[in-house]
């Protein structure tokens, strides 16, 4: 797919979900936040295959972000989500230990390049109302909020923050 910083990031698919379960255990930080439940043996499948409702036929990607053979990184995208040119980042994250870095926001960039080479003008992205960090991360990355939407986990609800950016030309 591409590279930067030294880093590779490759699609993945169904034979990654152990390498992704792993991750996810490593963030688990992230994932009691924004799902207020422990990661659990199978989450890397259901990254790769959960989609919204209404997006049944959209294409989705997930990407990995590689440090030589170790998977530092995660990206769940939709292409063409909700609209025509505009895509979905339903998730990016790295684990803890190269947090803070840098590595986030050099990602964001390079993605960005990327997706506007597959003629992508924007990039949406939800992020839950207890992320401070998160939404103080992506409004520096020049996303604004459009708006909030509910959301129910079953026994764990959560505002979701909408924000955008149009990609650059």
């Amino acid at each position: 797919m591409f590279v930067f910083l030294g880093l590779k990031v490759e699609r993945l698919g169904a034979d990654d979900g152990p390498e992704l379960d792993a991750l996810l255990v490593r963030c688990a930080d992230f994932i009691r936040l924004t799902e207020g439940r422990e990661p659990a043996a199978g989450d890397g499948l259901l990254l790769l295959d959960e989609r919204p409702e209404a997006a049944p036929d959209v294409e989705k990607l997930v990407l990995g972000l590689y440090d030589g053979p170790c998977l530092i990184g995660v990206m769940d995208l939709l292409k063409d989500y909700p609209a025509a040119g505009v895509w979905q980042l339903g998730l990016m994250l790295i684990e803890p230990e190269r947090r803070r870095s840098g590595i986030g926001a050099s990602l964001l960039g390079a993605l960005e390049d990327w997706i506007a080479g597959q003629g992508g003008r924007s990039l949406r992205l939800g992020v839950v109302e207890q992320n401070a960090a998160g939404h103080r991360f992506w409004a520096r990355e020049g996303f604004r909020d459009i708006g909030t939407v509910e959301q129910d986990l079953g026994p764990f609800r959560r505002t979701v923050l909408r924000m955008e950016r149009a990609l650059p030309i």
